[in-house]
């Protein structure tokens, strides 16, 4: 019913002659977006945790662990992590932040190296990439 309204309505603005250029006739103009508006999607955010790591074919004990467990909060642009539960010498207990650059590469207090990616998989599995490793996060 709407669409024979909106035809009735167009051919009462153009007239009975005139003729309506189709969608091949409009140019499509590109429009890059500026670093200020890319934002993390929506089905990323959230509270996601890591399990603990151990070395490899190693008893699992808190004496062989590597990497502690890992909260971290996926925002808009942030994205805050912490060390939770036990933690091995050299892993401290503070809520470090990281902000989103460009390409989604991650920037602030990372957990190793300087460069620092969010790698989505599931709704269940997301990764964050560092220079040669990666942590995996789950919900």
């Amino acid at each position: 019913m709407n669409a024979k309204i909106m035809v009735a309505s167009v051919v009462a603005i153009l007239g009975l002659g005139a003729t309506v250029p189709g969608i091949s006739a409009l140019e499509l103009v590109p429009v890059q977006a500026k670093a200020k508006t890319r934002t993390i999607p929506k089905k990323w955010r959230g509270t996601w945790h890591s399990k603990a790591g151990y070395y490899y074919q190693t008893k699992h004990v808190k004496k062989n662990m590597n990497e502690p467990k890992m909260k971290a909060t996926i925002r808009a642009k942030t994205v805050t992590w912490k060390w939770v539960g036990y933690r091995p010498k050299g892993f401290d207990k503070k809520t470090h932040v990281m902000r989103l650059g460009k390409n989604y590469r991650l920037r602030g207090q990372v957990p190793y190296g300087i460069l620092s990616y969010l790698a989505y998989d599931n709704a269940h599995h997301m990764l964050i990439l560092y220079k040669a490793t990666h942590t995996d996060l789950y919900r």
